[in-house]
């Protein structure tokens, strides 16, 4: 589920905003949250690109849209209702899974990121996109474009207390820094009318700036549904993946070593979809490992049904890369 948070530097109520978000993605995992900085032009973080979602979603900050589902007045709504916003929506059963492939040359900075999205239950017509974040996590930066305005310097009831007005030196978390191929979305490839079994791909690229931090960065896609008032936009699933995985050190996921999970969720049977042939391990939810199988290159059907039901991780690994994909055992 994708949760964009609108916020900014010159936003004396967005620390709080940001305190609920972070305590709200620790509870639900399932949950991807980005940060949207379009309070003022003056922040550091602000860009035309996001601000246009801003204007079309949001009334002020710090207010968030779950899925980008329309709500009242708006599509973002006030932090008492972020919760029972997201609740709801993870009970909704999925239409659609997406996956994605990034390859990231350190030489040239160009990122490649390869999107799939698998549709799960038959959709009516509209006008379905691609979309992408380049999500950067825990900015730090001098100056008016990076300190926090705080209204909770005096509350020592957050963790904001004593820490003046502005905050100086703020770390700021989950920042979209960039949305591709637009503010909204990359039309014409998924069809008008997707039907169950349905799979459509695209190529997105874009060459990371030398002032963003590699490390810290990490990949959003996103299947959405664009109506030209807004009000009946929807996101219909999101996933994330870093930039440069750790476990790895030096090169993120590789195309060639990328597999694909379906049906997703699933009843209990699974098929896996290799590019080449590779061990992998299934881990559940705790990280405790139920599966170790070799596949061969090519379909694989794996029977699951001898598991409970819940979040599990199938994760292939070799030499130069690190590929995991969640599944759901419904």
């Amino acid at each position: 589920m994708l949760f964009e948070e609108f916020t900014g530097t010159g936003c004396g109520n967005c620390p709080e905003g940001h305190y609920i978000m972070d305590d709200l993605l620790d509870t639900y995992p399932n949950v991807i949250g980005v940060g949207l900085h379009t309070y003022n032009s003056n922040d550091a973080m602000f860009f035309p690109e996001i601000d246009t979602i801003g204007q079309a979603y949001t009334l002020g900050a710090p207010m968030a849209g779950t899925d980008r589902m329309f709500s009242g007045s708006s599509v973002a709504q006030v932090w008492t209702a972020w919760e029972s916003d997201i609740q709801t929506r993870l009970a909704e059963v999925p239409k659609i899974s997406v996956s994605l492939d990034v390859n990231w040359n350190s030489a040239t900075r160009e990122i490649s990121t390869y999107i799939t999205c698998n549709i799960l239950q038959n959709l009516p017509i509209g006008d379905y996109r691609f979309n992408l974040y380049v999500v950067e996590d825990s900015i730090t930066g001098s100056g008016s474009g990076y300190d926090q305005t705080s209204f909770y310097d005096s509350d020592p009831t957050l963790p904001f207390y004593g820490l003046g007005n502005p905050i100086v030196g703020y770390v700021h978390r989950h920042v979209a820094r960039a949305i591709l191929p637009n503010s909204w979305g990359q039309g014409g490839i998924i069809s008008s009318s997707p039907l169950t079994g349905e799979s459509f791909s695209t190529t997105i690229n874009y060459t990371l700036p030398a002032s963003y931090d590699e490390q810290k960065i990490e990949l959003v896609a996103f299947i959405s549904k664009y109506t030209s008032d807004h009000q009946g936009d929807e996101v219909y699933n999101a996933e994330k993946a870093p930039l440069i995985d750790g476990s790895v050190g030096i090169e993120p996921l590789s195309q060639k070593t990328s597999f694909e999970v379906y049906p997703n969720p699933s009843d209990g049977t699974v098929y896996l979809n290799l590019k080449t042939n590779g061990k992998i391990r299934l881990s559940n939810s705790t990280g405790k490992t139920v599966m170790i199988i070799d596949l061969k290159k090519g379909t694989n059907s794996i029977d699951l049904n001898y598991l409970p039901k819940g979040i599990y991780y199938a994760n292939m690994i070799t030499k130069s890369s690190n590929t995991t994909r969640k599944v759901v055992l419904n």
